[in-house]
């Protein structure tokens, strides 16, 4: 080998050893980009129509480009400081500065995708609320937190390791303007299309530190002022109406245009029972997270998990059909009670000063407490989360019971990350009933005040969850009944939650249906929303037919006043059990903001049900053909002219479920819902 070749050969592997970090330090940031593989995993990807692996193999690509970026940057700073000290820090300062935030911003991803199912959104910001600590202190969050603290003291460590020994390498004078126009060139295709055409929160290839960027810029944004109201055209309002997306004979030019007058729905096709009471006690229980999916009467899965609420199948009238079409709580219960998809911003919800100018919704418990009932809400978490309490005392509830409540009655309540464990609620529950059933000192006859409870459940919730105690039988005889059971233990966790609350459930069917209640209560068992999907439950989904966002829920009816069918094949959803359960008790001839409609009535002839998760997820279903996609498609979609189920004739477009549901936010935050005050004046 000539001098020449050898000086050559020394000269690369000294430009080498400048350019290229070690193969631990190279392990080491392979290592922290595969964490996007736990992001969300394939069954994310699938919702956006992208091959899962595309997304994995590109996303890992412009992980490593970004850090190899920020890693030639500091190199090439740290050169750059024979020259001139302040060039060195402007370089340096920058690159160390996002290599020390990047594991926390991720670790905030990861934490978010585990509890919200998709990554950071601007919407997701407003959420965070009294109590979310307790969520954070869960043992998975707490760990990715120490895991991201951990990641950040290894790679600096290697990396002041590794500078010592490359700045005394006998390099050319222009060795740190190429360290730095290489990290730049390579950091800028790392992050030109996250910058400039982002991803949406469900995707794969999402660069979280963008993300993090530009959410925070958007939230920004949003708190700057109301949407302008989107302008509707006559030809749309009339698709809206035929769909049944707004009230029938309503205008979209008023000031108010949800106001629905009475009479909207047809006459009830059940007679009254003999001797039907007039005023019936009301129980509504929003079991959380509970599909149909568990209860084997309903999908043919999971035989033997949830028998109890199998065994109400036969004693209450099951609407077949019926479907989410809000998540998460605070939005279902939204949904549920007050007909009205939950608005873009949660802010909305728990603003003071809407809550004190007077509702802008027109909520079942308001009509009932009109009617003389009283109003309860009973559930084990903190409702200063998401606005709760205040939204639900601004919208007919006279008594709300929380956690704080529960403690006071159980002072050793053992407790999840997310509430107060669903056996202390059930027990609270009936207490509360006994107390509400007591003689009235109004009635002259000694009877009650009518009352409405809704009790919200909540140890199906991850990643809380049942108590440790609560596990699926382990007996030969017991576990014979039982089929479906995946081997994953994340996945036992979950459903042994579902068996456990089963149970509950039973026991208070058993208690609100027996003979000194089943005459005058009105029972109606659902759930909130579809349950969350994360790494450690995914086993449980395997294989079903299930929905992400979306999906069939039990809702079963117990009605005293009139002989209802023992079964019901209505496509219905969220927003049709407000209407339903006023038509069952007669109070829909008042004026409402509904936008749902009574599954004993207007809900059969209607075609379609459409479907939200703020602004994350949108939803369009017929009685045969379903789809869940991300929100941010939908613009994308609306300008190629993409049917979103195709094959169905007269479908709505990806334009009419955009405009529809941005018309819907601009009502909200320009205050044009309708005032229940001002009600009784009819609309403009």
């Amino acid at each position: 080998m000539t001098r020449s070749s050898t000086n050559f050969s020394t000269e690369a592997r000294t430009w080498l050893r400048f350019l290229g970090p070690s193969w631990p330090l190279l392990g080491a940031l392979a290592l922290a980009c595969t964490a996007r593989v736990l992001m969300l995993l394939a069954r994310h990807a699938s919702l956006a129509g992208v091959s899962a692996h595309h997304d994995l193999v590109f996303g890992f690509g412009q992980d490593l480009l970004g850090m190899y970026g920020l890693f030639l940057l500091m190199r090439g700073g740290q050169r750059l400081a024979n020259w001139s000290a302040p060039l060195a820090w402007a370089v340096v300062a920058p690159a160390w500065l996002l290599l020390v935030l990047s594991p926390l911003a991720r670790a905030a991803d990861l934490a978010h995708n585990y509890l919200g199912g998709s990554h950071i959104s601007a919407e997701a910001f407003l959420y965070i609320g009294g109590g979310f600590e307790d969520v954070l202190a869960s043992p998975r969050v707490a760990g990715l937190a120490l895991g991201a603290v951990v990641a950040v003291l290894v790679t600096m460590a290697w990396l002041r390791r590794e500078s010592a020994g490359v700045l005394d390498l006998e390099l050319a004078g222009f060795a740190a303007p190429t360290a730095v126009i290489l990290g730049a060139a390579s950091l800028t295709l790392a992050l030109w299309r996250p910058v400039t055409a982002p991803p949406h929160e469900f995707a794969l290839d999402l660069l979280p530190e963008a993300n993090l960027a530009r959410q925070t810029a958007l939230y920004v944004a949003d708190r700057q002022g109301p949407s302008a109201l989107a302008i509707v055209t006559p030809e749309q309002w009339q698709h809206w109406q035929d769909w049944g997306w707004v009230p029938p004979h309503a205008r979209a030019d008023t000031t108010y245009p949800l106001v629905r007058g009475p009479s909207q729905e047809p006459p009830l096709a059940y007679p009254l029972e003999q001797d039907a009471i007039e005023k019936p006690d009301v129980v509504i229980v929003l079991a959380e997270s509970t599909s149909s999916l568990f209860v084997h009467e309903l999908s043919g899965h999971y035989k033997g998990l949830m028998p109890n609420l199998g065994e109400l199948t036969h004693q209450m009238t099951v609407v077949d059909g019926y479907h989410n079409v809000a998540s998460p709580t605070i939005a279902g219960t939204i949904g549920t009670l007050c007909s009205a998809f939950a608005p873009l911003h949660p802010a909305d919800v728990h603003e003071p000063g809407l809550a004190n100018a007077g509702p802008s919704l027109t909520c079942l418990p308001e009509a009932l407490l009109r009617r003389g009932y009283k109003t309860v809400f009973i559930g084990g978490h903190d409702m200063r989360q998401a606005g709760t309490i205040t939204f639900l005392q601004g919208h007919g509830f006279t008594e709300l019971h929380s956690d704080a409540e529960l403690l006071k009655r159980f002072p050793t309540a053992g407790r999840s990350v997310m509430g107060v464990y669903d056996h202390y609620l059930f027990d609270y529950a009936k207490e509360q009933i006994a107390r509400l059933e007591k003689p009235s000192p109004l009635s002259p006859e000694g009877a009650h005040q009518p009352y409405l409870l809704v009790l919200a459940t909540l140890d199906t919730h991850e990643p809380g969850l049942a108590p440790p105690e609560c596990t699926l039988p382990t007996e030969a005889s017991q576990l014979a009944g039982l089929e479906d059971l995946p081997d994953d233990a994340g996945a036992r966790r979950q459903l042994a939650a579902y068996h456990c609350t089963d149970k509950l459930l039973g026991d208070l069917g058993k208690f609100l249906l027996g003979p000194e209640r089943r005459d005058h209560t009105l029972l109606a068992i659902t759930g909130d929303h579809a349950p969350f999907h994360t790494p450690s439950n995914a086993a449980v989904y395997e294989g079903k037919n299930v929905g992400w966002s979306f999906d069939r829920l039990p809702l079963l009816i117990h009605d005293p006043r009139h002989n209802l069918p023992a079964k019901l094949n209505v496509l219905s959803g969220t927003l049709d059990v407000a209407p339903s359960l006023s038509h069952l008790l007669g109070v829909s001839d008042e004026r409402s903001t509904y936008l749902g409609h009574s599954i004993f009535g207007r809900r059969a002839q209607l075609p379609l049900l459409v479907g939200r998760v703020g602004t994350r997820m949108a939803y369009l279903r017929d009685h045969t053909t379903e789809r869940e996609l991300p929100f941010k498609q939908l613009p994308d979609l609306c300008k190629a002219g993409e049917a979103l189920l195709p094959g169905v004739t007269g479908a709505p477009s990806a334009c009419d479920v955009a405009t529809y549901f941005e018309w819907l936010d601009g009502l909200w935050t320009n205050h044009r819902l309708r005032p229940a005050r001002a009600l009784a004046a009819g609309p403009e």
